[in-house]
């Protein structure tokens, strides 16, 4: 991976584990929503993609200019006041609402891996069909991922309806 996407997937990164910061439970990243995140946007499902993205970059721009450091290698204190000027930006609110969304999705939709979450808050589905999580609250610890754990590959020039390789993911 080139430089210039691996500052990206690290920006994304530390943005989402402020979204949803690690505590006594699993971060964002811990339970792969930048998985989640990475295929909603390769699918075209994010009408917002492209503001999101944008956003990010200029998130990274203000955090330098600010800060004279890039926003993943501030601390969290730092991280938290830089966010608190995009709070009410669209492209943050879609951003934190597609993460919330990974984190407490189906497993199988790439993010919550192992059901984390759901074991988190008690949730026991009871759909006949069934999600692809546990059918009882008893996930193992260890299907959270380590913030060294197995990351999407790219997000460099990724837009809506693009493929992780750029082609195109709609027909």
């Amino acid at each position: 991976m080139e430089t210039r996407a691996l500052k990206q997937m690290e920006l994304l990164h530390a943005v989402m584990d402020r979204i949803i910061p690690r505590d006594q439970d699993p971060s964002a990243t811990d339970l792969g929503v930048d998985r989640y995140v990475l295929h909603q946007f390769q699918t075209g499902a994010v009408p917002e993609a492209d503001k999101i993205l944008d956003g990010l970059a200029a998130l990274a721009e203000a955090a330098h200019i600010r800060r004279g450091h890039m926003f993943q290698d501030l601390s969290d204190d730092e991280q938290d006041q830089v966010l608190r000027d995009v709070t009410s930006e669209p492209w943050f609110g879609a951003l934190t609402e597609l993460v919330a969304e990974g984190y407490y999705a189906d497993p199988g939709n790439d993010g919550n891996a192992g059901a984390r979450s759901w074991v988190m808050i008690g949730y026991e589905h009871r759909l006949p069909e069934g999600p692809s999580g546990p059918a009882t609250a008893e996930a193992p610890a260890e299907a959270a991922r380590t913030r060294t754990g197995d990351a999407p590959d790219d997000i460099e020039g990724l837009r809506p309806g693009e493929t992780a390789q750029g082609a195109r993911s709609d027909g």
